[in-house]
C-alpha cells in the first residue's frame, strides 16, 4: 500500500513519473501529455492550388487539384533526372476548360524545389516530340504549407499574367 501512496505522489504537471527507491523500480519514465496536440504536418503528396489569368482585361481563375508521382510513374525516372533537387513531381487536374476566351489544358505535370522561404516551380512538357523542363517561376516563395509563385507566357504574341498559389493540406 505504502508503494502505491508513493508513486501517486510522485506524478508532476508535466506528466512525467518520478520513481525513486522503491525496491524494484527505479528511474523516470515519461507518459504523454493528453493535453499536448502534435503540431499538423504539410501533406506534400497533395497538390492543391489555383492560378489567376490576367489577360485582355479578363481575370479568370483555375483551379488545380493534383497527386504527386512517385517512381512507379512510367516518365519519373527521366524527368528525375532533369531536376535531382525537386522535391516533388506532380500531375495536376485543372479547370474550367477555358478561361478569359484561351484554352486551358486540363491535365499539367509539375515540379517543384522548395527551402526554407524560397521555391521554384516548373513545367514538365510531355508532348510531342521534345520534352522539357521549363521554369514558371524561380523566385517563388514558400512558408512551410503554400507556394507562392507568377510568371508571364506569351500566347498569339501578347503576353498572359500569371498568379499562382499552391496549397498543402494537412495530414
Amino acid at each position: 500500500m505504502n508503494h502505491l501512496w508513493i508513486l501517486l505522489a510522485a506524478c508532476s504537471s508535466s506528466g512525467t513519473i518520478e520513481i525513486g527507491d522503491t525496491g524494484d523500480l527505479k528511474g523516470s519514465q515519461s507518459i504523454p501529455d493528453p493535453q499536448e496536440e502534435a503540431e499538423p504536418e504539410p501533406d506534400y503528396t497533395r497538390w492543391s492550388g489555383e492560378r489567376t489569368i490576367i489577360y485582355d482585361d479578363c481575370e479568370g481563375r483555375l483551379e488545380e487539384e493534383g497527386e504527386q508521382l512517385d517512381s512507379s510513374w512510367e516518365h519519373y525516372d527521366l524527368v528525375e533526372s532533369w531536376c535531382l533537387e525537386c522535391k516533388g513531381f506532380y500531375r495536376v487536374d485543372v479547370g474550367p476548360a477555358s478561361v478569359c476566351g484561351l484554352d486551358v489544358s486540363q491535365e499539367v505535370y509539375r515540379a517543384i524545389w522548395y527551402e526554407a522561404d524560397e521555391a521554384h516551380v516548373y513545367n514538365l512538357d510531355l508532348s510531342g516530340d521534345r520534352w522539357e523542363l521549363e521554369p514558371l517561376d524561380e523566385r517563388g516563395s514558400f512558408d512551410g504549407w503554400d507556394i507562392q509563385y507568377d510568371y508571364t507566357i506569351a500566347v498569339w504574341g501578347e503576353d498572359i499574367e500569371v498568379e499562382g498559389l499552391v496549397s498543402f493540406p494537412m495530414l
